[in-house]
């Protein structure tokens, strides 16, 4: 785990993962659908030098400093993003949740992209579900 980061579960840190996201939608929004490809293919994505998620298996190496479990994804918010440099850990489950939430925003705004965010959806909750 990263020294001089607080770490935190993803009950309590809601409001924190609601940035993410809408700062994703709003930097990347025409990379949305390649976030969710590189997700279904159990990789992380960066939004700036600040916010950045990855999942458990990115990190085969337990010595590596930004390792945090072997399941999960980890969202970490760096100053000047947020005001102390956090790291947010969600299950899986957590982690689906939300993304398919997030996505049901999305494509409100895009209806056009709706049946290829359905697609990579269910691939990444079935992806998910064989960890």
């Amino acid at each position: 785990m990263l020294e001089g980061v607080n770490y935190l579960r993803y009950q309590g840190a809601e409001d924190l993962i609601k940035e993410y996201y809408d700062a994703l939608f709003f930097f990347k929004q025409q990379k949305v659908v390649d976030v969710l490809k590189g997700y279904c293919r159990l990789k992380g994505n960066a939004i700036n030098d600040y916010m950045r998620c990855h999942f458990a298996t990115e990190f085969s190496n337990k010595d590596d400093e930004e390792y945090f479990g072997e399941s999960g994804v980890v969202f970490y918010l760096d100053y000047p993003a947020v005001d102390n440099d956090c790291a947010i850990v969600l299950s899986y489950d957590e982690f689906l949740e939300v993304v398919k939430c997030r996505c049901k925003e999305y494509i409100s705004v895009n209806p056009e992209k709706n049946d290829e965010i359905i697609q990579l959806l269910d691939i990444l909750e079935q992806k998910l579900g064989h960890i």
